[in-house]
């Protein structure tokens, strides 16, 4: 196990081209075995950890993070504290265009709030090929991404500091395109989700060995 210690950042990763739709749909379209455990994230909400092997081989793998797309508790206490502001301030009372206007500015947010909440990311090694990483939202859109076997240095587990606490995610150490054996960018995996160590392990592990995996069928073959 490595850790790297660096600071958490965005990056933009390779969009998911058409050329390998052939090869990643023929990859999950055979699903084997399926095992799911329940745990959290580093703030101690629940998540749902899918594990599922395409294939009969190990150099196909899918990771799944879920976690809750209504938290009940978390909408009663907003609910309550916007009932007890409404009727300290009296709206009842106002004026219906202005009770109009605030509730459509109101569901105006909501909608935008959906549009952005994260229910699902999944994570599909395919050795022979790379990465794909996808975000699945509340309202179904999906973002899919690709990340080259090629292009990648290695995967890691790294040390970063998020909203004041220390914090473990997994990344990819992406290649220098001018210098290849130097890293030129770190792409963090699961930024939705923060998924606790115990689980990044399981992943990592996962990944490490689907890609030996790979390579001693390569080294067997040549």
């Amino acid at each position: 196990m490595r850790f790297h210690f660096s600071s958490l950042f965005h990056n933009e990763l390779m969009p998911y081209g058409d050329p390998l739709c052939n090869e990643t749909n023929m990859c999950q379209r055979t699903k084997v075995n399926i095992v799911e455990r329940k745990t959290q994230d580093i703030y101690g909400n629940p998540l749902t950890f899918s594990t599922i092997t395409h294939g009969h081989l190990d150099n196909c793998k899918e990771y799944v993070i879920s976690k809750e797309t209504f938290n009940f508790k978390k909408w009663a206490i907003l609910m309550t504290i916007f009932c007890t502001l409404a009727f300290y301030c009296e709206f009842y009372n106002a004026n219906a265009n202005f009770l109009g206007i605030f509730l459509i500015i109101l569901c105006i947010v909501l909608v935008f709030k959906l549009h952005l909440k994260v229910k699902q990311e999944s994570l599909l090694v395919m050795a022979s090929l790379g990465l794909q990483l996808t975000t699945t939202f509340v309202t179904g859109r999906k973002a899919s991404y690709f990340i080259f076997h090629g292009d990648m240095y290695d995967v890691v587990i790294n040390e970063g500091i998020f909203m004041q606490r220390i914090i473990f995610y997994l990344a990819v150490l992406i290649k220098d395109m001018k210098d290849p054996p130097k890293i030129g960018s770190i792409i963090p995996l699961f930024q939705h989700t923060f998924p606790r160590l115990d689980s990044l392990k399981q992943i990592y592990n996962g990944i490490q060995h689907s890609f030996a995996f790979e390579h001693s069928e390569f080294e067997m073959w040549k």
